[in-house]
């Protein structure tokens, strides 16, 4: 199961890196209990806490095509957006981590000139 999403869900690697708000597609993806809450009226006295347990939470499947098949270009577009924020993201932390590119002067170039007066005057 797991190499299959990952293969079907490839652009999440780039969105992955945001951080905390990620976490709670991965708590859905495996499954992991939601906090509970009491109610009374249930036969069991608990039920998941409505807010945690649809947070973030995949819509159903007939919803999803419904979407699709009543919707216009919105969910590629919006997917095509998803994309490349995940591909900023990664640059952002290459930039972060490296840095800007700077090329260094050849050997033997001569000096740019600063702009200073009294560097200028140094060297004439």
């Amino acid at each position: 199961k797991l190499p299959a999403n990952i293969y079907q869900r490839w652009h999440f690697a780039g969105q992955f890196w945001i951080g905390v708000s990620a976490w709670p597609a991965l708590w859905q993806y495996f499954e992991l209990p939601v906090p509970m809450i009491d109610d009374p009226n249930h036969p069991d006295g608990r039920v998941p806490d409505p807010f945690w347990y649809n947070w973030q939470r995949c819509p159903s499947e007939a919803a999803i095509n419904q979407l699709w098949v009543a919707g216009d270009k919105m969910l590629d577009l919006g997917w095509v957006y998803t994309v490349i924020a995940g591909v900023l993201n990664l640059l952002v932390i290459y930039d972060a981590y490296a840095g800007p590119a700077f090329r260094e002067e050849p050997p033997g170039a001569p000096p740019k000139p600063t702009g200073d007066r009294s560097s200028q005057e140094a060297t004439a």
